[in-house]
């Protein structure tokens, strides 16, 4: 797989920079890569929550796309053929016990969410071989969720998350707690995002992180151009900068993710 760049512009006038170098005036070009940076990193969630009907082009691969199956192209009317292809497997052929993923769908009517949908998909993920060892979905699913349980006098536990990095976990040293908390079910950690598919309410991933991976060919880099000789190369009084990340999301096996959509 051919690693996809994404990547955010920044413009600032050079009289700007220069007044910032005056007391008590704002530092305009510290201040706008900062700014930038959170606005790349947004962008790169947006492309791995995208729609399983939007391919690619030169963008990152979606979660929505990896948890996609034959069933989801031949009965929702909502995504046609070839949107579930991914990696060169041609999914919208013929069922595959090996490349579809578990689709818990509805034939593209929403109904209500239910704790037995989301049992019946960790279900079938556990039957191939899988362990769910992340849950992702939006925050109005989570807080439909959460209602759920409370009525059965359960409620939503917490976990705590050490992101690992390169085999690098995040808490360096020893006696020192690291991660962050966030909701879990069944022992699983739940993270919402605000920008996950959307039905009526958003969809629901079941993703085995040891079969998934972000890939990553070049690490975010910034690039900016200078107040000399680049402004006649550019033609304009001023500079440019941006940020390029270089990867692709890599899943090693489809049958052991999962999504359940068509909620409400």
């Amino acid at each position: 797989m051919s690693p996809k760049p994404g990547t955010s512009p920044i413009f600032a006038g050079i009289a700007g920079e220069f007044l910032s170098s005056k007391d008590d005036a704002l530092a305009i070009l510290p201040e706008l890569r900062e700014s930038l940076a959170k606005a790349h990193r947004h962008h790169i969630n947006e492309m791995l929550c995208c729609n399983v009907t939007t391919l690619p082009g030169e963008n990152f691969q979606s979660i929505d796309r990896v948890c996609s199956s034959f069933a989801e192209v031949s009965t929702c009317g909502d995504v046609n053929a070839g949107d579930s292809d991914i990696y060169g497997i041609d999914r919208d052929a013929a069922a595959s016990t090996c490349f579809d993923a578990i689709v818990g769908e509805n034939n593209n009517v929403d109904r209500d969410l239910t704790l037995a949908l989301i049992d019946d998909v960790m279900r079938q993920i556990w039957a191939n071989g899988g362990d769910t060892k992340v849950i992702i979905t939006g925050w109005d699913t989570l807080m439909a969720w959460s209602q759920l349980l409370e009525a059965e006098r359960r409620y939503l536990e917490t976990s705590r998350i050490v992101p690992t990095f390169g085999g690098v976990k995040g808490a360096p040293f020893p006696g020192v707690e690291g991660g962050f908390l966030v909701a879990s079910y069944m022992g699983k950690p739940i993270i919402p995002t605000q920008d996950c598919v959307v039905d009526t309410i958003s969809r629901i991933y079941f993703l085995d992180t040891d079969y998934l991976k972000f890939a990553v060919m070049k690490p975010t880099q910034y690039f900016e151009t200078g107040f000399d000789k680049d402004m006649i190369l550019m033609n304009i009084l001023g500079m440019e900068g941006w940020y390029k990340t270089c990867g692709e999301l890599r899943a090693y096996r489809l049958n052991v993710h999962g999504k359940l959509r068509d909620l409400r």
